[in-house]
Order: C-alpha cells, then sequence, then structure tokens
C-alpha cells in the first residue's frame, strides 16, 4: 500500500522487480483518501516474499510526467500458513486447523487470540511436539483455557528463531547467537540490520556454510564492516527450501565499542627485570577519562586488571601517552593490552595484546662470588616476595680511625672496654655471639644473655 499527499491528477507508479529485473508502470485509478487526506492505493497482484522497487510520479491535463519520487523497497510478505479453519468447539476450547504439506519444515508456530471486543492479542507459541496430524494430514491444535460464550478472533503465523542474543561486540563486528535444536532443518536465515537512526534496513541472507556452532549447540554469526561506536538494531527470521521466511524475532539493539587506543607498543629499551614500559598515541581529542590495563603471565589465563588513571600517565617527547608497570617478576613473559573509558566507564575496543619478558636480575658483585647454591637461592628470595631465616651473619662495623669502633663491639658484647688499644688493620671477632631466631635474645660467648 502506498500514500501520495492530495491535489495530483493522475498518478503513475513504476514498479521493479529486482530480483528477475523486470519492470513495468502502470497508471494508478480507484485511488482512495485516509483519514489523513493522504491518497491510497493497493497494488495488486505481487509475489509474496518479493523485494520489489517502487517510484511515483504525477500527471497533469497535458499527460506531462512530474518528477519521480524517492525509490522505496518494501518487500511483499511470506505466504501465511494456508486454510486456517476452527473445527471443533467446547465452552472452553477452540480447535483449529491449518494445511500442513511435505515441504513443511516450520520447527514452531506462533498462534494469536484475543476477545473480539479486545484490542490487545494473546500470544502462544506452538511447538511441532504439541501440535498434532489429523487423517488429511493437515496439522490440528487445541486452545484450552478460553472463556464461555465468548467471541474469539485467532491467526496464525510460522515462530521465530529462538533466544537471539548479542553475545560479543567489537569496533566494527556484533557476533550473535540463537538456539539450533536437532529438528532445525532450515536451509539459510535472513538478518536484518541497519543503524538506530535508520530507517531502512540492510539484508543479508546467511546460508548454514558461513554460521559456526557453540560449545552450548547454539548458532553463531559474526556480524562484520560495522562502524565504531554506533547503535545498530538487529533481527533474524528463517528461510526454508521454499525460500518461506518465518516470523522475526524481537530487534536486539548494541552498540559497537570506540576504537581501541592506537599504536599500542612495548617500550623494551626502559623495561627492566621487575618493570615494563608502554606507550600508546594520544591526540588532541583525548578525553578519556582513564585506561584500563590488563597483563597476565603468558601461560595463565586470568587477566590482572590495573585501571590507569590520567595522572600516572606521562608524556614522551613524540606526544604519546608512557606508562611503567612495577612490581614484576624478573624473566617472566607477560601479555598485556589496553583500553580506554570514558566517563561513563565505557570500556573501548581493547588493543591486540603484546609479549614481552621481563630481563634477568642483575646480580651484585658480592652476590656473584657465592656458590651457585647460594646464589640460586638468593634468586629465588628476590624473584618471590617469601621471607628466609638465616642462622649465619656477617657484621661488619667501619668508621675513620679512633672513633671508637672497638669500643662499640665491646659494650654490644657486653665486655669492658678497660685496656682497649686502636686496631692494627682488621680485627676479626668469630662466633662470639647468637641470637634466638624464636626468642630474640642474644647468648655471649660466656653464657651471658642480653635481651
Amino acid at each position: 500500500m502506498i500514500r501520495t499527499s492530495a491535489g495530483r491528477i493522475n498518478l503513475i507508479i513504476d514498479i521493479k522487480h529486482l530480483k528477475n529485473g523486470f519492470s513495468r508502470n502502470c497508471l494508478l485509478k480507484n485511488i482512495k483518501t485516509n483519514e489523513d487526506g493522504c491518497h491510497v492505493y493497493t497494488l495488486q497482484e505481487l509475489l509474496p516474499e518479493t523485494l520489489y522497487e517502487l517510484r511515483l510520479c504525477s500527471l497533469d491535463y497535458q499527460q506531462d510526467c512530474s518528477q519521480y519520487t524517492e525509490s522505496k523497497l518494501p518487500k511483499t510478505l511470506q505466504i501465511a500458513p494456508k486454510n486456517l479453519d476452527i473445527i471443533e468447539r467446547t465452552e472452553s476450547s477452540l480447535t483449529i486447523k491449518w494445511d500442513k504439506d511435505d515441504s513443511d519444515k516450520r520447527r514452531a508456530y506462533k498462534l494469536n487470540y484475543r476477545h473480539k471486543t479486545s484490542e490487545k492479542w494473546i500470544v502462544k507459541e506452538l511447538s511441532t511436539e504439541n501440535i498434532k496430524t489429523n487423517e488429511d494430514g493437515c496439522h490440528v491444535y487445541k486452545l484450552n483455557e478460553l472463556l464461555p460464550e465468548t467471541l474469539y478472533e485467532l491467526r496464525i503465523c510460522s515462530l521465530a528463531p529462538k533466544n537471539l542474543d548479542i553475545i560479543e561486540r567489537t569496533e566494527s563486528s556484533l557476533t550473535i547467537k540463537w538456539d539450533k535444536d536437532d529438528s532445525d532443518k532450515h536451509r539459510a536465515y535472513k538478518l536484518d540490520y541497519r543503524h538506530k537512526t535508520s530507517e531502512k534496513w540492510i539484508v543479508e541472507e546467511l546460508s548454514t556454510e558461513n554460521i559456526k556452532t557453540n560449545e552450548d549447540g547454539c548458532h553463531v554469526y559474526k556480524l562484520n564492516e560495522l562502524l565504531p561506536e554506533t547503535l545498530y538494531e538487529l533481527r533474524i527470521c528463517s528461510l526454508d527450501n521454499q525460500q518461506d521466511c518465518s516470523q522475526y524475532t524481537e530487534p536486539k539493539l548494541r552498540k559497537t565499542l570506540q576504537i581501541a587506543p592506537k599504536n599500542f607498543d612495548i617500550l623494551e629499551h626502559e623495561s627492566t627485570d621487575s618493570s615494563i614500559a608502554i606507550k600508546w598515541d594520544k591526540d588532541d581529542s583525548d578525553k578519556h577519562r582513564a585506561y584500563k590495563l590488563d597483563y597476565r603471565h603468558k601461560n595463565i589465563r586470568k587477566w590482572i586488571v590495573k585501571e590507569l588513571s590520567t595522572e600516572n600517565i606521562k608524556t614522551n617527547k613524540d606526544g604519546c601517552h608512557v606508562y611503567t608497570l612495577q612490581e614484576l617478576l624478573p624473566e617472566t613473559l607477560y601479555e598485556l593490552r589496553i583500553c580506554s573509558l570514558d566517563n561513563q566507564q565505557i570500556c573501548s575496543q581493547y588493543t591486540e595484546p603484546k609479549v614481552q619478558q621481563t630481563l634477568q636480575i642483575a646480580l651484585p658483585k658480592a652476590i656473584n662470588q657465592l656458590p651457585e647454591e647460594d646464589k640460586i637461592r638468593y634468586i629465588n628470595i628476590v624473584k618471590g616476595k617469601a621471607t628466609e631465616k638465616r642462622y649465619f651473619v656477617r657484621i661488619m662495623l667501619v668508621g675513620k680511625g679512633g672513633v671508637g669502633k672497638s669500643c662499640l663491639l665491646k659494650r654490644l658484647l657486653n665486655e669492658t672496654i678497660d685496656g682497649v688499644t686502636s686496631t692494627d688493620g682488621v680485627d676479626i671477632v668469630v662466633r662470639r655471639c647468637k641470637i634466638n631466631i624464636d626468642d630474640g635474645k642474644w647468648t655471649i660467648d660466656k653464657g651471658m644473655y642480653i635481651c
């Protein structure tokens, strides 16, 4: 059905069948006027479930043609289930039937019914398990729990795919899933999508070859080449071998992500045995409140999440953001990725992960002189946060000559300083005291305790 503004003498409509390529034009007669004062005309004898292109112009008394309107692309509906009829009734039920043929591969139907005086339809889903077949090969269903002596209106259609959902999104794609069961024999599906502000649906036919199945047995499809940070509306229907379309699902709305921070990279020359430095682009339009940095050991599945406020992020001489991740384990392979957060805490697309290994620990010269076993123990202690009890310790008293180093040692050992002379060279006192690591008490050579 088409509408035009009132005031034209004659109207011509051009019709183009998009699939087969033919076109024709018709002089419109029997044009009606609706309550809004617009012309209304119903174009008859078209093919079901077929996409047509239509445009309109007016003719004056001299048969001069006006400018054509912009083309419209409506699609006729699929054929409804045929020969719906009410074959039996009781005080609380109505039994209906409709045609079934050999090509009927619909998984389910949707039955709408209402009191004749009501405007609201009651919707009931009929699975094929609850539908019987009579001796004439027709579908039969009994609708129960109705009011006695009440006039009902009924209509039926085939059912949409179940549980359509959007399970993943990126800056340029949306991944959808919907239920699949053992009786699913559809040849293909039809996905319609559009910007939320657009009236025109973009139609994409999905063959079963391009549809994957996830671990839960659901159909999964990834819709690519979308605009970033854009709200999309999606709906889906199934197609059988005769290209008959089912009911559409309820539309789903989801927004693609913001573009990920650009040129994310590792600054290898600034990384150490306990830190990794990263950088990414910053431009004049950068209004992000914060960033989110995820990192993990390469062989661990769980990400560690760190929020980076702009106060903790530096800017290098090239105008790039720079951040140094601290307190990492030495000689360990890490995987890192980053995204931005806006003022509503909405996360952008993540960058591609980068992998970097922290450096080996640079051992002090004194540690390098230890036996290999002690060096390994030292490295393990530095790598971790554990502590170790040591039962041998060397204390060095260093200072200028004559400042009282020998006297200090005597006092620490609870000895008299009478007769102390200046040390000539180095004085080594071995095993002169012990400390109980449980109670902290010192034991001097002669058994004296110092608390």
